[in-house]
């Protein structure tokens, strides 16, 4: 097998073969087109037990999929939850990205971009998954900063600091306006690899194709979450997170709750 991550006696042969992998733009990084987030492992949509947690993870890797998708606000049980699932693992049958910028549940603490608290973050979360380094570390919802100079001034030029020092590969941003993604990418000095943005390339929201000629013509990759983990967002998270009021998604299915949110935000005329 010439597939990157592959290692002899630890993946299961058949399912590697079936398993499809791409380039992602230009890291180097070769990777499957199926990927394993780490939000569950934090128990965010409902507590486990940590066998479950380890047979997840081991099933995933033996079975050929070699990206590991983590944050801190996912929670710290993620992380360590992840490094058990791990430790019987060899380190080159995976590729893992983290996150910075958003950390806890409590709104007051949630976000920092600072650099200082990048800094900060990124050698607590190598620290929490028993790492020297991640292949990826991405801002996490940069939409949430006071502003993107903070972006373009202290959270990039921290992350560039951690890839010089060896902590990260490759540097991503992630968000939901494609607009401020774009805008970022134009000003900053940094080289940023990956994008990943989610839930504007479906039938109620097709937004990313107007974008995509700019990422086309980038070294930035675009990469949009799986359908199913927006439907799991959805069924799990609506009642903590979502500014649309009970009405408007109790007992209905996901098309209609993106129809309510888009009319809500005046991007769909109100039914009749």
């Amino acid at each position: 097998m010439d597939q990157l991550t592959y290692v002899a006696n630890f993946h299961d042969d058949d399912a590697v073969k079936k398993m499809s992998y791409q380039p992602l733009g230009n890291t180097g990084l070769s990777v499957s087109r199926i990927s394993l987030g780490g939000g569950p492992l934090g128990d965010m949509y409902g507590s486990n037990k940590e066998e479950e947690y380890i047979a997840t993870v081991h099933l995933a890797l033996k079975s050929g999929i070699n990206y590991i998708d983590t944050a801190p606000w996912y929670g710290n049980d993620s992380n360590l939850n992840t490094l058990t699932a791990l430790k019987d693992v060899p380190r080159s049958a995976y590729y893992i990205g983290t996150k910075v910028g958003r950390y806890e549940q409590d709104l007051e603490k949630q976000f920092d971009f600072s650099g200082k608290r990048v800094e900060q973050s990124v050698d607590a979360s190598l620290k929490l998954l028993g790492l020297n380094y991640v292949d990826v570390i991405q801002v996490h919802d940069l939409e949430f900063a006071e502003s993107l100079d903070i972006i373009l001034e202290e959270t990039l030029p921290a992350l560039q600091k951690v890839v010089e020092q060896g902590k990260a590969r490759h540097i991503g941003i992630t968000g939901y306006p494609l607009h401020l993604l774009q805008e970022v990418i134009e000003r900053s000095s940094i080289n940023i690899e990956l994008v990943l943005s989610y839930a504007r390339n479906t039938l109620l929201d097709d937004t990313l194709k107007e974008f995509i000629p700019f990422f086309q013509n980038l070294d930035s990759v675009l990469t949009p979450p799986t359908p199913l983990e927006e439907k799991v967002a959805l069924e799990l998270k609506l009642k903590f997170f979502d500014p649309l009021p009970r009405k408007h998604w109790e007992g209905v299915g996901p098309a209609q709750y993106w129809k309510s949110l888009r009319q809500l935000r005046g991007e769909l005329p109100q039914d009749d």
